[in-house]
């Protein structure tokens, strides 16, 4: 299992727009969204799932910054 937790930039995005669909990935986005964007949590089954995700969410047009804040893969405990 693979997670990671990015910032996504852009003054027209609208947290609906987020729910994209990841193919081996989901999101969670973290509402309210903060002054610098949306943070959303991404779980896959591996890495390259995760980093395709991250990608992924760049072609969403009202998106200008996809920031990786960290990316775990491994056994993540989730509390």
């Amino acid at each position: 299992m693979a997670h990671a937790l990015i910032l996504i930039e852009g003054n027209e995005v609208k947290m609906e727009n987020l729910y994209i669909s990841l193919s081996n990935a989901k999101q969670v986005v973290i509402d309210p969204p903060t002054v610098f964007g949306y943070l959303v949590q991404i779980r896959g089954n591996e890495i390259k799932d995760v980093h395709k995700a991250i990608l992924d969410f760049t072609l969403i047009p009202e998106v200008t910054g996809v920031i990786p804040l960290i990316i775990k893969s491994g056994d993540v405990s989730e509390g």
